[in-house]
């Protein structure tokens, strides 16, 4: 997942989800579908931010320092898109946990300890 998003990236030019099937299957030598791919959050929100900040023109001629913003106005929608994603998570968490007795002390309890000794 990582690899694609950073291929999505660093693209240059259009992004179709057809080109981007096509250049995941060619470096990862995996075939995927549109539909599997769209199923990550973290690719769909890549994607959805490049296609709303597109390149002015053909992009060759951005100064570096244009290019870098671009990059990173891409970068900044595509994390308030996985963060709006996680909010809305955890408040279908929070309401099926409140609907079972699960109140916030319960929730905010530590986690076990890990028995690393194991059964050895």
């Amino acid at each position: 997942m990582e690899r694609i998003t950073a291929m999505i990236r660093a693209w240059e030019g259009r992004l179709t989800w057809d080109a981007l099937c096509e250049a995941v299957e060619r470096e990862t030598k995996a075939g995927y579908t549109r539909q599997a791919l769209n199923r990550y959050v973290e690719i769909k929100a890549a994607y959805s931010a490049y296609n709303d900040n597109p390149t002015p023109g053909d992009g060759k001629h951005l100064s570096a320092s244009s290019r870098k913003i671009l990059k990173l106005e891409r970068r900044v929608a595509e994390l308030e898109a996985v963060r709006s994603l996680l909010l809305e998570k955890f408040a279908r968490w929070a309401f099926n946990a409140s609907t079972r007795g699960l109140d916030e002390d319960f929730l905010d309890r530590p986690l076990s300890p890990i028995n690393r000794a194991g059964n050895r």
